[in-house]
């Protein structure tokens, strides 16, 4: 006779307490991601899962369709209601937990050379800035919260907001929380740190954010600030294993409201600034240092994922698995609504030194002579597969990590080898190909490497498992005082069929890509009831072309403030101009223009990126656009 569900649920939780319990026991200095993770999904609070910085002070963004948690502790999605973030809004989850984690070889008198530091489950950094080399701020101050802004704070309906903050209903919101909700923007309103960091609207562009002057960026219609620093060695052995750096992260979280093809999206953007320990001579610096953006997709239920990934879109994603046919997951299938899929794509690296006709993205301007690093790997855990990604520390995490973002499974494939601290493997593809970008094929198609096919001798993983993507970026230098930052989208999407999500997902980072930077300029055509007036192109503007990506055709609006000559021609990447849409003069004001995708000679221009460029008398502004075929 088979034992009742209620009563295996009950051993399994034992076993799996008893598990927890041995690894402790085994390992005590040990903070082991994989049994904490294990842990909690199972119902099971165990003591190492008790973050050092406790109590956490948390914030959300929900100005959208996506409803997302964010820690002053640098975790993302992290909410023990187990609603880290929610889409189609109140509706499901979609991520377990996200964050960010560091490494690299540090030359500043402290040993070990090759650090790590960050987050992943569990957070290795405390709340605040660093005030001075090795000196932090008190992270027990109330003024290290999550600061959080929108424009229409003060008169518009906060009823959706009010029930995130409060974790409650919508339906059980109250006046009271609505007016304590509003009184807290005014208090952050009041008390934004721009001093420290945080974003705002600078009119006068005397870089203080003075009377009058509101917070903001690139016109977004709700903002969450915060910072964190890893200089509190026992927090950052907590959760690493390794000593401080003496790094400083500001991380700005927004999203848009009413904007075509940015409802399903909120963007990241991390800044690291190098401070030093307190031993840290002023010749100090960090080489070969990668930064990786970790996160554990929970698809509605969350032991039923597959993972992909698409090196040329910077993205890594996750999608839901079949059960007998049925590619639905079973909560979202309860709510009667499309199982979604969740991609992040990197949409600025950090910033290194480039050729003499190159340009990269810092603070939303163009560095000419730089570069923005790519993607350089996407590595994919999923349960069950044996996989070498299988987070076995014994004892030291620093190599794990180290073996990770540098894209190799962390541990040699060989059982002899997991006494050696540096063994690692090369990924292999389902041919036997090196690669660093795990399951880079076509879902949608069912072609190449699929989370679905892992390996030969596996025909097929359809039912999928747990899993957690490392998307990494690197190697660059920072020396004591450098600054570098990198920005993130977070994509959400609702296909009829899970596969489809992959492309879906692809599709929507190809046209954020296009956008991005020019975010504040494409939005202010769609939100000018939100947005602060004083971002809005007033005179001489070339807006966003819509649509973009486009096929066949996409219109470009642009404003000249007096009457005049005005050329508006296309461009391809070589530089070369492939058609004038427009050279004669025009009166002031608004226009609006086609592009119907052909070159000069009515031949249709093949796929990809091009430019556009707006010329009235001696000024000129360049925007980027891309077609698919």
């Amino acid at each position: 006779m088979e034992p009742p569900s209620s009563m295996r649920q009950a051993v399994k939780k034992l076993i799996v307490l008893l598990f927890v319990i041995l690894l402790t026991i085994s390992f005590p200095d040990i903070a082991l991601t994989q049994s904490e993770s294990i842990a909690a999904k199972a119902g099971i609070v165990s003591p190492n899962a008790v973050q050092v910085s406790d109590p956490v002070r948390a914030g959300s963004i929900n100005i959208n369709n996506l409803w997302l948690r964010a820690c002053n502790d640098g975790r993302v999605g992290y909410d023990s209601a187990g609603r880290g973030l929610s889409y189609p809004f109140y509706n499901g989850n979609l991520l377990y937990s996200d964050n960010i984690f560091w490494v690299g070889k540090v030359s500043d008198g402290n040993l070990p050379l090759i650090r790590t530091g960050g987050g992943l489950y569990r957070s290795g950094v405390r709340p605040g800035a660093i005030v001075s080399k090795g000196v932090p701020e008190d992270p027990a101050l109330e003024s290290l919260r999550v600061y959080r802004y929108r424009p229409d704070y003060e008169s518009g309906d906060l009823t959706l907001d009010a029930a995130a903050m409060n974790g409650v209903e919508i339906s059980k919101v109250t006046p009271d929380m609505v007016y304590a909700l509003r009184e807290n923007y005014k208090k952050d309103v009041a008390e934004w740190p721009w001093r420290k960091g945080a974003p705002f609207v600078d009119k006068n562009q005397n870089g203080a954010m003075d009377p009058g002057e509101k917070p903001g960026l690139q016109n977004a219609s709700q903002i969450l600030w915060l910072s964190y620093n890893d200089l509190d060695e026992d927090v950052c052995k907590f959760a690493f294993g390794d000593r401080p750096i003496g790094l400083e992260v500001q991380a700005t979280l927004w999203a848009y409201k009413g904007v075509p093809n940015l409802e399903d999206v909120i963007f990241k953007r991390y800044r690291f600034i190098y401070k030093g320990t307190s031993l840290a001579s002023s010749a100090a610096r960090i080489d070969s240092m990668f930064l990786t953006q970790w996160f554990d997709p929970d698809i509605g239920y969350g032991s039923d994922d597959l993972g992909g990934s698409d090196s040329l879109l910077g993205l890594g994603y996750g999608y839901n698995g079949k059960h007998s046919g049925n590619d639905q997951d079973r909560i979202y299938q309860a709510l009667s609504i499309p199982t979604p899929g969740l991609g992040y794509a990197l949409l600025q690296g950090p910033l290194v030194p480039g050729a003499g006709g190159e340009s990269g993205i810092f603070n939303f301007d163009t560095r000419t002579g730089f570069k923005n690093l790519p993607m350089t790997s996407c590595v994919i855990h999923m349960t069950g597969l044996g996989d070498g990604i299988n987070e076995r520390f014994y004892g030291v995490r620093t190599y794990y990590y180290w073996h990770i973002a540098r894209g190799f499974l962390p541990f040699s494939l060989s059982p002899t080898s997991y006494d050696s601290l540096w063994s690692f493997s090369p990924i292999l593809d389902n041919a036997k190909r090196s690669t660093k970008f795990m399951y880079y094929g076509d879902p949608a198609a069912g072609t190449g490497w699929l989370a679905s096919a892992p390996r030969a001798g596996i025909s097929t993983f359809e039912h999928g498992g747990e899993i957690r993507l490392y998307m990494s970026t690197g190697p660059f230098t920072m020396a004591l005082g450098d600054t570098q930052e990198v920005v993130i989208a977070m994509i959400a999407s609702a296909a009829p069929t899970s596969v489809e999500n992959a492309t879906w997902l692809k599709n929507r980072a190809k046209y954020v890509q296009a956008i991005y930077p020019n975010l504040g300029e494409y939005v202010a055509g769609f939100v000018t009831g939100i947005a602060d007036k004083a971002e809005l192109p007033s005179e001489f503007a070339l807006e966003q072309n819509f649509p973009n990506p486009f096929n066949p055709s996409t219109q470009i609006r642009f404003t000249i403030p007096h009457e005049g000559q005005v050329k508006l021609s296309v461009f391809d990447l070589l530089g070369q101009e492939i058609r004038v849409l427009l050279h004669g003069s025009l009166p002031a004001g608004p226009h609006t223009l086609a592009w119907d995708g052909r070159d000069a000679s009515g031949e249709s221009a093949p796929s990809g990126v091009y430019f556009y460029r707006l010329t009235n008398g001696g000024r000129q502004v360049t925007r980027k656009l891309l077609l698919i075929r």
